[in-house]
């Protein structure tokens, strides 16, 4: 008789189990880690000071290329669909405009101020203020583009094409995006190679100089988001090499010149590239030999985005400041350490 009762409950704990998984809703399969970073930003709580170059550095990876630019803007559709998903189960949305001012308050949550829109009935206009405008020569927001574009394609039933037709980052006071546009009007995608080099002296200037560090604020939870096209795992190699190319590019100007460097301006430098390139925290140990450990938060631990980190240190390491350098990676308490090492260069 107990045997049959215990029988009867375990029954009723696997309907109750079988009950649960049917009624979780369909953007609850989309990844979990994304549901939360969204979260936080809607929360209003994450926004920080950044350095400029960080923000730089994470849009650049993701808009060298049309493919990559494309990739990243579908990154952002995903995002914008999951979005508009999360807060429609809580708002239960009557009018597509009363949507869009959610999105609005999203970007100005992640770090976007001056935030304005237009609703149409045959379009969508957008314009967003106060960000870098370091000039670049390349559109630098096909994620901003992707979200605008999943969120208002999910508001209103059917597929809204938006696009970026002004950047900030090439040339315009602003960045203006549209579901409306001129084909004929689009500008051809800029010189990747020219992008990479102004980005390079840009860095070298805050680098080298010592000019005051530009920032603004910024979302590092927005940043996770917006970097994970490019740490897919096909994409890798491609963009392990554009950041070890960043790195020795960076090299020649920060390393090369008819004065040595010593070991401790050296040491001080790189120190100084990894905080404004966010890639984690930086401690000098020891200048002979060269021993500088980086850690890297939780927020930053995925494997891929340390992949790129070394990539782009071993650039800037080789043939400069230190012989056999080498860069390691080390696991520690659920985070990474990576640990770079070599002798002085004479």
């Amino acid at each position: 008789m107990a045997q049959g009762k215990r029988t009867l409950r375990s029954a009723r704990k696997s309907a109750q189990r079988q009950k649960q998984v049917t009624i979780i809703a369909p953007h609850h399969y989309i990844r979990g880690s994304e549901s939360i970073l969204i979260g936080r930003i809607l929360g209003g709580e994450v926004s920080e000071r950044m350095p400029e170059s960080a923000v730089l550095f994470t849009s650049l990876l993701a808009n060298l290329t049309p493919s990559l630019s494309g990739l990243s803007r579908r990154s952002g559709m995903r995002i914008g669909r999951h979005l508009y998903s999360m807060l429609s189960d809580s708002k239960g949305y009557l009018l597509y405009e009363e949507s869009i001012s959610d999105l609005v308050k999203f970007f100005e949550h992640a770090g976007y101020a001056g935030v304005m829109y237009n609703v149409f009935p045959d379009r969508l206009d957008m314009r967003m203020y106060d960000r870098s405008k370091e000039f670049l020569g390349i559109n630098m927001h096909s994620f901003e583009a992707g979200v605008i574009s999943g969120f208002a394609t999910a508001s209103r039933k059917q597929y809204v094409d938006v696009v970026e037709r002004a950047c900030s980052n090439n040339g315009s006071g602003s960045c203006i995006f549209s579901s409306k546009y001129d084909v004929f009007m689009e500008k051809v995608h800029g010189d990747a190679k020219a992008a990479i080099h102004r980005f390079v002296e840009h860095l070298a200037r805050q680098t080298v100089k010592a000019e005051r560090e530009s920032e603004m604020h910024a979302s590092p939870e927005y940043r996770s988001l917006a970097m994970s096209a490019v740490l897919e795992r096909p994409y890798q190699d491609e963009i392990g090499h554009v950041a070890s190319y960043i790195g020795s590019e960076l090299a020649s100007a920060i390393f090369t010149g008819k004065a040595k460097i010593a070991a401790r301006t050296a040491a001080a430098r790189i120190e100084r590239v990894i905080r404004l390139l966010g890639i984690g925290k930086a401690s000098v140990k020891s200048l002979s030999p060269i021993r500088i450990d980086v850690s890297f938060d939780r927020m930053h631990s995925r494997s891929e985005f340390v992949d790129i980190s070394i990539a782009l240190i071993n650039g800037l390491l080789k043939n400069h400041i230190a012989e056999g350098a080498k860069v390691t990676r080390v696991a520690r308490r659920g985070a990474y350490l990576m640990r770079i090492t070599g002798k002085a260069a004479e």
